[in-house]
C-alpha cells in the first residue's frame, strides 16, 4: 500500500520498492482510464467488495488473481492512503480501544495477531504499518480507530441524522461541541471521547458533502458564523428584558460557553438590567422632547448642588415626564439608568448612579462634602448618596459632620443654625467625667446641657463632642454609627490616645475578667462597640494583660 502510494504521489511519500504489478495497474489508472475501467467491473464481479467505507472520497478498488487480500485505492491520496481488508478486519477486531501509533510493542503486537490470524508474516516495517494502519480509520492523540468499532450502527444513524435534520431544518453551521452534548451521556461507553473526535468521526462517514471546519461543519464552503452578533439579534427580538439562561435555551444549537460570553460582552448595545439581566437599546422608547426634559432637570440640579443622584432624578422624571416611564416599564429602574446614561452621556458625566457636569466630574468625597452645605437632610439622604457612589455611608458621616451637625437619628442640620454654648457645655460633662472618660451611653442628663436651639440627643452629643468640644474628644472604634451613637467622651491631654487603650482601660477599670467573651460582652453592653465582634480584640485583651500585671 505504501508502494502504491509512493506511485500516485511521484515518489513524494511511500516506500519505492514498487513492484511491477503495482507500476502497471497504477500506470493503467493514468494512462487509460477507460480501460482500467472495464477490468475493474470484471474484477468487481468476480471479487464482490463490502461497501463498509463510508466515505465520499472511495472511488474504486483491485483484487488481483493472485493475492486474496483486497485493495482499495483512494483518488484523494492527501487525506486517505491504502487500506487493506486484512488489516483494517484485524485492527477493528483485536484493537477494539484503538491503535498506538509510534509503539514497537504495538507493532510486534499487530504483527502477532496477523500471523495467528491469517497463517502469514506481515513483512512491513514499524513506520509503513503506522501509515496503513493511520488508513484503515480515524487518527485521534495518537491512536488509530477503526470507525465500525466506534459507535453501534444506531447510534450511528441517530447522530447523523441530527445532523441531516440540522441543515434541512435552514441551519447554517452544526458545532461539534452542541452535537457531543446531545449524545453526552450515550457516548460514555464509545470510543467517542469528545467533541473532536465526533468531528473525525463526522468527516470520516460524511456523505453528503459537509465542510468541516475547526469548530463546526457547514454545508457551504467558507462558512462563518458570529455568536456575538446572534445573541445580539436575540435579544433585540426579544423586546423586552432577557435573562442569560434564556439566550442560552434560544441558542441552544450554539455552544453554551461562547453564548454566554457573548451576552456578558459590554462592547455591545445589550444593556444591563440588574439580576443578570440585559435588553437591547434599540427597544428603550425615549423621544427627543422627553429627553430635552431630563437634560433640564439634570442641568438645574448640576446648577444648584452640583450632581443629583439617578434616585433624585427617577422622582423629578415621575413628576414632570412620567411617559419615559410608562413606556419603558418592562425594564427595571437600573435598566432605565443605563439606557439613559447611553442616550445622556455625550452631555453628562455617569458615575455609578451619580450624575455631574462632564466639565466637573464629581467624586463621592466631594459630593458628600456638597450634601453637607445643603438644607437640612436625612440619613436616607446619606444612604442614597452612599448608593449612588457605590459606598458605604458610614465612610463620610465624619466628614459630614464637619460641616454639619446630626442633632437626632434621622436629621442633619446645618452648623450656623446651632448655637453651642461650647464652655458652658463642656463644664456640664466635667462634672459628669470626674475621671479620663465617659462612655457616651453614660451621659445619661443631657436636659442639664446647655440649649442650642435643639433638644439634646445621643447624636446631638456626638456631633457636639466630636467636633467642637474645647475639653473632650470623641473615641469609637471605627466609623460614625448609621444607626447608633457609640464610643466615649475623653479628656484632652490624658494617656488614652486610641479606641483599643481605651477599651482595654474601661475593661480593667470595670473588673471584667480577661477572656473574649466576657470583654465583648462588657463593650457591647456599654455600647462602646454595637456588634458582639472587634476585629481587634486580641489587642484589647493584650493592653489589658499589659495594665494588669504593672498594677501587680
Amino acid at each position: 500500500m505504501s508502494a502504491i502510494e509512493y506511485l500516485f504521489t511521484d515518489g513524494k511519500t511511500g516506500i519505492s520498492h514498487v513492484s511491477t504489478l503495482f507500476q502497471d495497474t497504477v500506470a493503467l489508472f493514468k494512462e487509460n482510464r477507460e480501460l482500467y475501467d472495464i477490468l475493474l467491473g470484471d474484477a468487481n464481479v468476480k471479487y464482490p467488495i463490502e461497501d463498509q467505507f463510508s466515505t465520499s472520497d472511495f472511488v474504486t478498488g483491485y483484487a488481483s488473481d493472485t493475492d486474496s487480500a483486497q485493495i482499495f485505492v483512494l483518488e484523494d491520496i492527501s487525506q486517505s492512503k491504502y487500506v487493506s481488508k486484512k488489516l483494517y478486519d484485524l485492527l477493528a477486531k483485536k484493537f477494539p480501544k484503538g491503535y498506538k501509533l509510534g509503539s514497537y510493542m504495538e507493532v510486534s503486537r499487530l504483527k502477532k495477531f496477523y500471523y495467528d490470524e491469517y497463517c502469514e508474516e506481515l513483512d512491513m516495517e514499524g513506520d509503513d504499518i503506522d501509515k496503513d494502519v493511520k488508513a484503515c480509520g480515524i487518527e485521534h492523540d495518537g491512536r488509530v480507530y477503526i470507525p465500525d468499532t466506534m459507535l453501534s450502527s444506531n447510534l450511528k444513524e441517530r447522530i447523523l441524522s441530527s445532523v441531516n435534520n440540522f441543515f434541512a431544518k435552514g441551519g447554517s453551521c452544526l458545532f461539534y461541541s452542541v452535537l457531543f452534548k446531545m449524545y453526552q451521556d450515550e457516548l460514555l461507553d464509545t470510543h467517542i471521547l469528545n467533541s473532536e473526535m465526533l468531528m473525525e468521526y463526522l468527516k470520516y462517514t460524511d456523505n453528503s458533502g459537509l465542510f468541516f471546519y475547526p469548530q463546526y461543519c457547514a454545508k457551504i464552503e467558507n462558512a462563518t458564523v458570529d455568536i456575538l452578533q446572534e445573541v445580539v439579534d436575540f435579544v433585540k427580538a426579544q423586546g423586552g428584558s432577557v435573562s442569560e439562561d434564556e439566550v442560552v435555551v434560544g441558542l441552544s444549537f450554539f455552544p453554551e460557553d461562547q453564548v454566554r460570553m457573548a451576552f456578558d460582552d459590554r462592547s455591545t448595545n445589550l444593556i444591563s438590567c440588574g439580576r443578570n439581566l440585559r435588553f437591547h437599546m434599540d427597544n428603550f422608547v425615549a423621544s427627543k422632547e422627553e429627553l430635552t426634559v431630563v437634560e433640564d432637570i439634570i442641568r438645574q440640579a448640576i446648577s444648584s448642588y452640583k450632581y443629583i443622584t439617578f434616585s433624585e432624578l427617577l422622582e423629578d422624571i415621575k413628576t414632570q415626564v412620567p411617559s419615559i416611564l410608562e413606556n419603558n416599564a418592562v425594564f427595571s429602574e437600573i435598566g432605565i439608568r443605563n439606557a439613559l446614561s447611553i442616550l445622556l452621556g455625550p452631555k453628562f458625566s455617569f458615575r455609578n448612579s451619580l450624575i455631574s457636569s462632564h466639565n466637573h466630574p464629581i467624586k463621592a468625597e466631594d459630593a458628600f462634602k456638597e450634601l453637607a452645605k445643603r438644607p437640612p437632610y436625612t440619613i436616607d439622604d446619606v444612604n442614597s448618596l452612599a448608593e449612588a457612589c457605590g459606598t458605604l455611608s458610614s465612610m463620610y458621616i465624619e466628614q459630614l459632620l464637619q460641616n454639619s451637625v446630626r442633632v437626632d437619628k434621622t436629621r442633619f442640620v446645618p452648623l450656623d443654625t446651632v448655637n453651642f454654648d461650647v464652655d458652658g457645655i463642656d463644664n456640664i460633662l466635667l462634672r459628669l467625667c470626674p475621671g479620663n472618660y465617659i462612655a457616651l451611653s453614660d451621659v445619661t442628663t443631657l436636659s442639664a446641657l446647655p440649649t442650642c436651639n435643639y433638644q439634646w440627643t445621643p447624636f446631638l452629643l456626638e456631633s457636639y463632642v466630636g467636633y467642637h468640644s474645647k475639653v473632650f474628644k470623641l473615641m469609637h472604634a471605627k466609623y460614625f454609627g448609621q444607626k447608633h451613637v457609640t464610643g466615649a467622651l475623653v479628656k484632652r491631654g490624658c494617656q488614652i490616645r486610641d479606641f483599643n487603650t481605651l477599651a482595654a482601660t474601661a475593661v480593667i477599670d470595670a473588673g471584667v475578667p480577661l477572656k473574649q467573651n466576657s470583654v465583648l460582652d462588657f463593650l457591647c453592653e456599654k455600647q462602646y462597640i454595637v456588634q458582639h465582634r472587634y476585629e481587634d480584640i486580641d489587642t484589647v485583651l493584650s493592653i489589658a494583660h499589659q495594665f494588669n500585671t504593672k498594677k501587680k
